[in-house]
């Protein structure tokens, strides 16, 4: 315009990853039949929209990290998540160690071994199986592992450990749950944490990512994910 300023476009707001994610801006989105379950866990990255494992029936799932990275509370919201939407399933925890699993009531928690338990389980019901601090469960006598590789269609599990110490120990019953490619690594070392679900994952040169975020795996995929916490 003569005399004047050409008019100016307002700047493009660009929307980023939240530092925290509340359970309940996401937990009504998921679709849980027996066949399939779409169980949200975050919001992604990519379009900041909310991020889903597929878990069929006797699938599992790895939640990795370092020491308060939020890997038992990760834990809680996909225990919250289902009894919600899931009142007949069955959740059982074991926590060799104190573990925020312990406080939940609609929940079985154990600190015994969980192999023995999970074979008596009656096959006519439904269960999601949660195992907190996963590196300290040794399995002595094989027996989570052997019921872990007959993948029972009645039971899904989730399982959480330390990345190190689960991605360096030989044999670990833990592989098994791997089998799917469906989990969370939480603040990882992207050079070598992918290696626990045969992915390569970006690398990361900025500062440490905020409690709750790393890498959602799901069939091969992986995504920036900032998990909800219950």
């Amino acid at each position: 315009t003569i005399g004047g300023s050409a008019p100016r476009r307002p700047p493009v707001s660009i929307e980023v990853l939240a530092p925290e994610v509340k359970l309940s801006e996401i937990i009504d989105e998921a679709r849980l039949t027996d066949q399939l379950w779409h169980l949200p866990i975050g919001i992604g990255d990519s379009n900041l929209e909310i991020a889903c494992w597929e878990l069929g029936e006797g699938d599992g799932a790895l939640v990795a990290g370092s020491s308060r990275s939020g890997r038992s509370s990760t834990l809680v919201a996909i225990a919250a998540t289902v009894s919600r939407h899931r009142p007949d399933v069955e959740i059982l925890a074991f926590t060799p160690r104190p573990s925020p699993l312990r406080d939940l009531p609609e929940i079985r928690v154990s600190d015994g071994d969980p192999g023995p338990v999970l074979a008596d389980l009656p096959t006519d019901g439904r269960y999601l199986v949660l195992i907190d601090d996963a590196d300290f469960v040794a399995d002595a006598s094989g027996a989570l592992q052997r019921f872990l590789a007959d993948r029972p269609r009645h039971v899904r599990v989730v399982a959480a450990g330390r990345a190190d110490v689960l991605r360096t120990t030989y044999g670990h019953w833990t592989q098994e749950v791997r089998r799917a490619r469906t989990g969370l690594i939480l603040d990882p070392s992207p050079l070598i944490d992918g290696d626990l679900f045969g992915v390569q994952l970006p690398r990361h040169t900025g500062p440490r990512l905020p409690t709750g975020r790393g890498y959602l795996v799901s069939g091969g995929e992986v995504e920036l994910t900032q998990a909800a916490m219950a």
